[in-house]
């Protein structure tokens, strides 16, 4: 099965794994603070620009699960896998840069060759939904207390 918003093209032999995972903490690349488990060794997010970020997990087995999404700002965005697509072209850049020695699949699923980049429209940042949250329970709390004292009387 294809997976459509993720590339899985390349592998590495369990000798270079450490040494891979060293060489894209070099190139910035961070933990993330919540990632969902796909049975990887690590997994690490690099922030390209305000609404895109790379996130590359080394699965147990030595293939390399990369994508691209919306960072965790925003969240509605980051969560719906529409949004996200597969890494390939970037993985390749970031494997060529380390020139450790890989697998690379032949003939690569068309999702990798043909990316399908749906960028969700006006994503709503994290603060705006925080602010919406504080904003809706003050409304909320006056409310019942206004409707509290209405009682009283």
């Amino acid at each position: 099965m294809v997976d459509p918003h993720h590339c899985h093209c390349f592998s590495l032999h369990p000798n270079y794994h450490d040494e891979f995972r060293s060489n894209l903490e070099k190139m910035g690349f961070k933990k993330p603070l919540l990632q969902e488990n796909h049975g990887q060794k690590f997994g690490l997010t690099k922030r390209l620009n305000e609404k895109t970020q790379i996130h590359v997990k080394l699965l147990e087995n030595g293939v390399i699960e990369s994508e691209m999404e919306y960072p965790s700002d925003y969240p509605m965005a980051h969560l719906n896998p529409e949004h996200s697509y597969s890494a390939h072209p970037e993985i390749e850049q970031i494997l060529n840069k380390c020139g450790l020695a890989l697998t690379k699949k032949i003939v690569p699923p068309i999702t990798c060759v043909k990316r399908i980049i749906k960028k969700a429209i006006n994503p709503t940042h994290k603060n705006t939904i925080v602010a919406g949250v504080i904003i809706s329970a003050v409304v909320i709390g006056s409310l019942y207390y206004l409707s509290k004292e209405l009682k009283k009387e």
